[in-house]
């Protein structure tokens, strides 16, 4: 995954970029879901043994460029997905 700042969509730019979990090699690799919940992304995959990636959004927030992010944490209780869906009012996903 990859964060691209566009506060100015005429002059992009780019962050950096969040290694996936799981098989790289894995036919889903490409796909991507992504839900917000106040500032943390919460991302699923396709790949096999992904899980649920969690990023803390305000990490994007300095000046700082072309960045290897780590993710924040991670929740493995499950392998992959193709959707994910947050309940706002409970903060589940």
């Amino acid at each position: 995954s990859v964060f691209v700042e566009i506060t100015d969509p005429y002059n992009p730019v780019y962050k950096g970029a969040l290694k996936t979990r799981g098989n790289e090699n894995d036919s889903g690799n490409f796909w991507r879901d992504v839900k917000t919940y106040r500032h943390f992304a919460l991302i699923v995959s396709e790949i096999d043994g992904h899980g649920m990636q969690v990023f803390n959004l305000k990490r994007l927030l300095n000046d700082d460029t072309d960045i290897a992010f780590t993710e924040t944490a991670h929740y493995d209780g499950f392998g992959w997905a193709h959707n994910i869906f947050v309940n706002e009012d409970t903060g589940y996903a």
